[in-house]
């Protein structure tokens, strides 16, 4: 809980009752909402890649299979922080233009798996 001393401005006023005081306008919906959805897909990506641990034709140890289902989140806050500094640096077209780009290379790559049947059946009927 924020102390009285902390939430007062130098000023003098209180910034938790000033926000209290106010009427909830669309912006504050849509920023609710939006948080909502942010919190409700991360669950669902990290419930997606747990239930395909079953697939992996192959045992990982404890340290690595926490490791593979986090690499998502890892990896998103690494975009993210990497991001803004690209953004800022070539510009926001440029850089939606090159993550599109990295994005349909990797669709063409999944879509052209050799040999085809693994991308269907996994790799499990493959090996030894």
């Amino acid at each position: 809980m924020v102390s009285d001393a902390r939430a007062t401005r130098p000023s003098g006023r209180n910034v938790l009752e000033d926000l209290d005081s106010r009427i909830p306008t669309n912006f504050y919906w849509y920023l609710a909402v939006l948080a909502c959805v942010g919190g409700f897909l991360f669950g669902y990506d990290t419930a997606n890649i747990g239930s395909a641990l079953d697939f992996i034709p192959y045992h990982l140890s404890s340290f690595w299979t926490g490791y593979l289902v986090a690499g998502a989140s890892l990896g998103a806050a690494a975009g993210a922080l990497i991001a803004g500094p690209l953004t800022d640096h070539f510009g926001r077209k440029i850089l939606l233009i090159t993550d599109a780009a990295i994005y349909a290379i990797g669709a063409l790559l999944s879509a052209f798996t050799w040999p085809r049947p693994a991308v269907f059946h996994g790799w499990r009927d493959r090996l030894p």
